[in-house]
């Protein structure tokens, strides 16, 4: 199960998961966006926390533009 469906299943929120991860809200909130990928050790943890609730796929990163590129490019 992802992170984001663990945590609407059990009515947490992002701010109870970093205080049980040791991590800040910030940081666990990029991570659920896509925005940064977590540290081995974090995942090992969100693993622990959730009772191997949480799959350990890495989670999928916007794609980045390239600076020669355009988001109205037809072919990207």
């Amino acid at each position: 199960m992802k992170l984001r469906v663990y945590l609407a299943e059990h009515n947490m929120k992002v701010k109870e998961l970093s205080t049980l991860l040791e991590c800040s809200q910030a940081y666990l909130s990029r991570i659920l966006h896509g925005h940064v990928k977590p540290s081995k050790r974090l995942w090992n943890d969100i693993r622990r926390v959730t009772n191997n609730q949480v799959t350990l796929e890495e989670p999928e990163l916007p794609t980045r533009i390239p600076p020669n590129r355009s988001l109205y490019d037809e072919d990207f």
